[in-house]
């Protein structure tokens, strides 16, 4: 981040050389964003969570379609202007045109998930578990993981949600 607003830089050649941009997000420089996360589908077809300094949790989802050169408004989550919902990560998930977006609720206590069918349209919320989801990793549309918070771990079949626990021996680790 330079100046008040966030930056993106893009590579077209394996990093050797880099362009700049500055970008305007929703509430302006004077709110003081940066971005959390950005992940693209294409070339074009991207998703940014951006984060208000602050305010701490309050975190927006945007879309672009040219690139990253300009972003949508605050998208909605679920009902209610940004009603409840502090994203981390939008992903595009393999095989597919839905979108799977993590985060929590206001307090960061609470684990959220929305699936967007429609590469970012529209959204529908997924009932899980844990707290403050932060990142995913997506192999296709029945293995993917999501992970947050207080040891948790999800897997997500695309029909149900299971949460994951491990047992560690630490005995004999030294």
């Amino acid at each position: 981040k330079s100046g008040l607003n966030p930056r993106i830089m893009k590579s077209t050649d394996a990093g050797a050389s880099w362009s700049s941009w500055e970008v305007p997000l929703t509430g302006g420089a004077t709110q003081n964003y940066y971005f959390r996360s950005i992940n693209f589908v294409n070339d074009s077809i991207g998703f940014a969570v951006d984060r208000q300094v602050a305010s701490g949790l309050a975190n927006y989802v945007h879309r672009t379609t040219n690139g990253g050169l300009t972003w949508s408004d605050t998208l909605n989550l679920q009902a209610g202007a940004h009603s409840n919902a502090y994203a981390r990560s939008a992903k595009l998930i393999p095989g597919t045109n839905s979108i799977l977006v993590l985060g929590s609720n206001s307090a960061g206590s609470s684990a959220r998930m929305w699936i967007s069918p429609d590469l970012g349209l529209t959204f529908n919320p997924v009932t899980v578990l844990g707290v403050n989801l932060t990142n995913s990793a997506l192999l296709d549309s029945t293995h993917m993981y999501a992970v947050g918070g207080g040891s948790t771990v999800l897997k997500y079949t695309g029909k149900s949600v299971r949460k994951v626990t491990f047992n560690l021996n630490t005995a004999t680790v030294p």
